[in-house]
């Protein structure tokens, strides 16, 4: 995340990352990768938030756990 702030249209974003994964999982984002040997991870996502509404939501396709598809 500290790379992409350093791009110059990242001035006037907030990036926050997620360490424990705490929000991810309530998102229903967070994913098992033990098949890698990554344990749980993050999907790949962003949004765009507005006083705390999600405005838009952003997702890579094909959301998995150890390669199984499952809707977001």
């Amino acid at each position: 995340m500290y790379q992409w702030g350093k791009k110059p249209k990242c001035q006037e974003c907030l990036l926050l990352p997620d360490g424990n994964g705490d929000f991810t999982r309530q998102m229903g984002m967070l994913v098992k990768k033990d098949n890698l040997g990554f344990g749980m991870r993050s999907w790949r996502y962003a949004m765009y938030v507005e006083n705390g509404e999600i405005k838009k939501m952003f997702s890579e396709l094909g959301h998995q756990d150890d390669g199984t598809e499952r809707p977001i």
